[in-house]
């Protein structure tokens, strides 16, 4: 008698199938790992991120107003104006840049963190794509904390020019100006000379 050869099972779908879902899982454990590392880029981070860039400025346009604000009160004291009207819209101005000054303090703190979140998140969509073909956890977990690593730095600061001089300065040149142009008529703005 003669028997018909058997015919191997085709398990390849099973296989394939099992292949897939330790793909999933090696893709998902490498999601974890790339979150895990990126979990500090948090609202708390931002904040402090913004705080350390104001508080590198705001204390450096302080200083200098209070510096401006002093030269213009002996500038207006010397010409007598100190208690007249261009004295008066003169620290006026110098109080709206100063006030102008630490609001684009602000802003840049924002947009600059703004650019880090940025960052943050293109590095984080390109190891998530990173992680996705390879399918390699323990690569995406190095790649997570080598970039994560260069991306937690604090802000660049420039050094800060002369904020106040210019106007100080104007002020003073005008109104100089104006006091010496009516000495020759026997009066300036402190009353009859």
């Amino acid at each position: 008698m003669c028997t018909a050869p058997s015919i191997p099972k085709d398990n390849s779908a099973q296989i394939a199938l099992q292949q897939q879902q330790q793909r999933e899982a090696s893709i998902k454990q490498g999601q974890g790992a790339i979150d895990q590392n990126f979990a500090q880029f948090n609202p708390a981070f931002y904040d402090k991120y913004t705080s350390a860039y104001e508080n590198n400025y705001n204390p450096q346009v302080d200083e200098q107003y209070g510096l401006a604000r002093q030269k213009e009160t002996y500038n207006l004291a010397r010409n007598g104006t100190l208690d007249s009207t261009p004295g008066m819209t003169a620290n006026d101005q110098l109080v709206k840049s100063y006030q102008d000054q630490r609001r684009s303090i602000a802003s840049n703190a924002l947009q600059a963190t703004n650019t880090l979140k940025g960052n943050v998140a293109n590095q984080k969509s390109q190891l998530y794509a990173l992680n996705e073909s390879a399918a390699d956890p323990t690569l995406a977990g190095q790649q997570a904390v080598s970039e994560a690593g260069a991306l937690q730095t604090t802000p660049s600061y420039s050094p800060m020019g002369d904020l106040f001089g210019s106007l100080v300065n104007s002020t003073n040149s005008y109104l100089s100006g104006r006091y010496n142009s009516m000495q020759p008529y026997g009066y300036g703005y402190g009353g009859a000379s």
